[in-house]
């Protein structure tokens, strides 16, 4: 098991007409044992993130960990013509001192697409004990090429722009904040930064 260590930063455009941006993302070929990525946010490490990926066929499996190695996400993906769509999305949260689970139910399903043409994503929905529907969304853009330090050597990134929303219709909760994101080829997601409503960032 191989693990790859990735800076992780919290904090129009060019146009790029290539239509096959698939080779910026993960390289699915190369997950058939396994791969850890090490997402890591040098100024709040209780932000760091670890991922294993892994794959079967024309699906990736990421499994996501926070800084305590306690797992928090599956999700699993299915390679296509067009892009990747997600087919299992999956949640853990510690509530009350118990492991809970859920389960979302996908309503739409595009994660990454090989054409960069248009703005598209995926959205999710499950039922929690305590406030009934709960509704999720990612909606990603593509913003430009750009050049970055990734593991020590300059890569040429698609850089992407997304909103990702959460709403709680029974509390009101509407929660939304922006998530650049970087993918170079042959590694796919190399770096992160995200924008919080209030301006923070975490560089």
């Amino acid at each position: 098991m191989k693990v790859i260590k990735i800076l992780l930063i919290f904090i129009l455009p060019f146009t790029f007409t290539n239509d096959n941006a698939k080779a910026y993302y993960f390289p699915i070929e190369n997950f058939r044992e396994g791969i850890i990525y090490k997402y890591e946010c040098l100024n709040d490490p209780v932000e760091t993130q670890y991922w294993k990926l892994t794959s079967e066929f024309q699906n990736l499996i990421t499994e996501a960990y926070n800084q305590k190695y306690e797992k928090f996400e599956f999700f699993k993906e299915k390679f296509t013509d067009e892009g990747s769509e997600v087919v299992k999305f999956i949640t853990y949260a510690n509530e009350n001192k118990s492991l809970v689970v859920f389960n979302r139910k996908i309503k739409s399903s595009d994660v990454f697409k090989w054409s960069t043409n248009e703005e598209y994503g995926y959205s999710a929905e499950f039922i929690h004990d305590s406030y009934g529907d709960v509704f999720f969304s990612v909606s990603k853009s593509f913003v430009e090429k750009e050049t970055i330090k990734v593991l020590g050597i300059d890569r040429e990134t698609l850089k992407f722009k997304c909103l990702y929303k959460t709403k709680i219709p029974s509390t009101n909760y509407d929660y939304s904040y922006i998530q650049y994101m970087y993918y170079a080829q042959n590694l796919g997601l190399v770096k992160i930064e995200k924008e919080y409503p209030s301006g923070k960032k975490l560089p």
